[in-house]
């Protein structure tokens, strides 16, 4: 990977609560600096997650056996408030697996990102349990990446319908039924309790809110500039 510069607009900070970005932390469109996860948060390894993401990498390296975890956060909390999220991230997976998202019962499964392998392509969709504990699954063969690729994945959910996007093209929309969670705990990037990946990550965002189609595309944009991989 080639990183081009962070030269430019920056991506959509209009409720962005989580990023991970080894090589540029100002993730926001304004210029001040943003943490990059939370000092409490730590690593599957031990490790500050900032100490691993300051290395000087630019990329993340995931395997199925491992991932990063980012502690409870207030932030956190807001995506039941709103009823919405989005999971963003630039991905090259030699093994689908978990995206990101959080771990654990209360009293249902929380929302998380996953890729189930399909023919030898990625499909990835939301996955949680709703109020009645049903499994809720946004996954479809429209929207699929294929391997060993660098490719821009975004899902969103605004409490209705959960959209796909690869990139920054709506690939598929599926209405699911509202999430039965009282509480979100840890944010984990990679295995959320199934399988994870075999693969890098340029960067995961976390968002308190549903992108809209625009503001995808600004994204995407920003990583096809500053990236030099799209």
């Amino acid at each position: 990977m080639t990183f081009t510069g962070d030269i430019g607009p920056r991506v959509i900070s209009d409720g962005l609560i989580l990023c991970m970005d080894p090589v540029s932390p100002k993730c926001r469109e304004e210029n001040d600096f943003m943490e990059l996860v939370s000092k409490k948060g730590m690593n599957s390894s031990g490790d500050a997650p900032t100490d691993v993401l300051k290395d000087g990498t630019q990329t993340v390296r995931i395997t199925n056996s491992g991932g990063k975890y980012y502690s409870h956060s207030e932030l956190f909390d807001s995506i039941i408030d709103n009823e919405a999220l989005t999971i963003e991230a630039l991905v090259n997976f030699e093994e689908a697996g978990g995206i990101g998202g959080f771990v654990g019962y209360n009293p249902y499964w929380p929302y998380s990102a996953r890729c189930v392998e399909s023919n030898g392509v990625c499909l990835p969709h939301f996955r949680y349990q709703d109020n009645a504990g049903n499994w809720q699954v946004s996954n479809s063969n429209a929207a699929s990446f294929p391997k060993n690729t660098w490719t821009h994945v975004c899902l969103t959910y605004d409490g209705v319908n959960a959209k796909t996007y690869i990139n920054s093209e709506l690939k598929y929309t599926k209405a699911l039924n509202p999430t039965g969670n009282t509480s979100l705990g840890s944010f984990r990037v990679g295995s959320t309790g199934w399988t994870g990946p075999d693969g890098n990550y340029a960067f995961i965002r976390l968002y308190n809110k549903a992108l809209s189609q625009q503001e995808v595309s600004h994204n995407y944009n920003v990583a096809k500039r500053t990236r030099g991989v799209l």
